[in-house]
């Protein structure tokens, strides 16, 4: 059976854009196109393509979300949805609630997403993830170039990534998604997506500044020598393990030189300042802007207060009026919200836990962590068809997304965990289908 060609030319379309948009540039750090495309403020050009397959062939993404509700991405997709009516209510009375509205619509979108790929084809997921990592490493690339030719600021030689944490750190999870096509590979084309996809999202992640995309770009690596050392030995594995093995080989060669030993140089400082700021001292000095993990500290001491001022949640745009509020933002411990009236309603913090505690309340903060849980089920229940190996790289992609998970605030609707959430319960379908009884 083939999915419809709507379907398979447009989810991996809209995987695609989204793990290009994951790896540009954010904010002002980029002057021209290459930062992620919004069509209206909160709707970025793979919501919009997502929109657009439903319109154009919703009986089918319909039909394909109805077989893969019967697996465990029905309950993450249930949980989401809960999640998503939940969270709309307090806002109704918030400061903004069409941006409510829409966030709870996005986690809504998620849901339909995870459930038409977990009902697609193993060969359509597999196109999917193959295009999702293709993007990253595409954004990974223009960001690359954009940062060495800007006045980013540098360490020994090497410029700071452009967009910091949050292309860091997508860089890095594809490390762990490039691993997924090595080990599901079925073509020669899998190997050279997944070693060659690998290397500039490995070298963004390096130079950004974030410890979480070094952590996941750790575990990726962890993953990649899983499929070298146990994992299938099919020819695509082979062909990667060969490619692999030429990477490495060369780069030995090349930290021989003088420029190779002045980047090596320059890597192990990043790493040494990297660890330097993990500093938690500061948020009992009423400084919470020195490091990032003091505010991010600062942040979950204020959600709580948030939670026991308001259990039932303020919305996701009331945080940033709310946090204000308590006695940990006043005393300083807490990073200083702006002024601006549509900052303070875009104001989060920082984490998907917290973001929807104090967007929920208690119940919120339940439902949040429950959909998580189904999330992470989702990859430990496809992948580890693939035997031990398959079990390694599951793991190792669960630590990264659950260290993610902490670190922003909207996991449960990123296509970074929903697409390869969903092409995972497609894998073990596929194999639970071919397996002899």
């Amino acid at each position: 059976m083939k999915d419809p060609p709507s379907i398979r030319l447009l989810v991996p379309a809209t995987l695609a854009v989204a793990g290009w948009n994951d790896c540009l540039p954010v904010g002002g750090d980029s002057g021209n196109l290459l930062r992620p495309w919004q069509l209206v403020p909160g709707m970025f050009l793979d919501d919009a393509l997502l929109l657009a397959s439903v319109c154009v062939s919703g009986r089918a993404m319909f039909a394909a979300a109805a077989r893969g509700r019967r697996g465990p991405a029905g309950l993450a997709s249930l949980l989401i949805c809960a999640l998503a009516g939940y969270c709309a209510l307090p806002g109704i009375a918030g400061p903004s609630p069409l941006r409510d509205l829409l966030e709870s619509c996005k986690l809504a979108l998620g849901a339909l997403l995870l459930l038409v790929l977990a009902g697609c084809t193993a060969e359509t997921a597999r196109n999917a993830l193959r295009w999702m990592v293709i993007g990253m490493a595409t954004g990974a690339l223009a960001n690359l170039r954009e940062t060495f030719e800007s006045n980013s600021p540098r360490i020994g030689s090497l410029p700071l990534l452009l967009g910091q944490n949050g292309p860091g750190t997508a860089m890095g999870v594809c490390v762990c998604l490039a691993a997924w096509i090595a080990i599901s590979g079925v073509a020669f084309r899998d190997a050279l997506i997944s070693a060659g996809g690998s290397l500039p999202v490995l070298a963004g992640a390096a130079i950004s500044y974030s410890k979480i995309g070094m952590s996941c770009a750790l575990l990726g690596v962890v993953s990649l020598v899983t499929v070298i050392s146990v994992g299938r030995r099919g020819k695509p594995q082979l062909a990667f393990s060969m490619l692999a093995a030429t990477i490495v080989l060369v780069a030995a060669a090349g930290a021989d030189t003088p420029t190779g030993s002045k980047v090596m140089s320059s890597l192990g400082e990043f790493v040494r300042l990297k660890i330097a700021s993990a500093d938690v001292s500061s948020i009992e000095e009423g400084d919470a802007q020195s490091s990032s993990l003091s505010a991010r500290l600062g942040y979950a001491i204020g959600t709580l207060e948030i939670m026991e001022s308001h259990p039932f949640g303020v919305g996701y745009s009331g945080f940033g009026t709310s946090i204000r509020e308590t006695t940990t933002y006043r005393l300083g411990r807490s990073p200083e919200e702006s002024d601006d009236p549509d900052d303070l309603t875009s104001a989060n913090p920082h984490g998907t836990p917290l973001y929807y505690a104090s967007a929920g309340g208690f119940v919120g903060l339940l439902l949040c962590l429950a959909a998580f849980g189904a999330l992470l089920r989702c990859i430990v229940t496809g992948l580890g068809t693939f035997g031990v190996a398959g079990r390694v790289i599951a793991l190792s992609s669960c630590i990264a997304y659950a260290v993610v998970f902490i670190s922003v605030p909207t996991m449960l609707y990123t296509k970074l965990l929903i697409g390869p959430a969903g092409v995972a319960v497609a894998f073990g379908s596929a194999r639970a289908l071919a397996r002899p009884d």
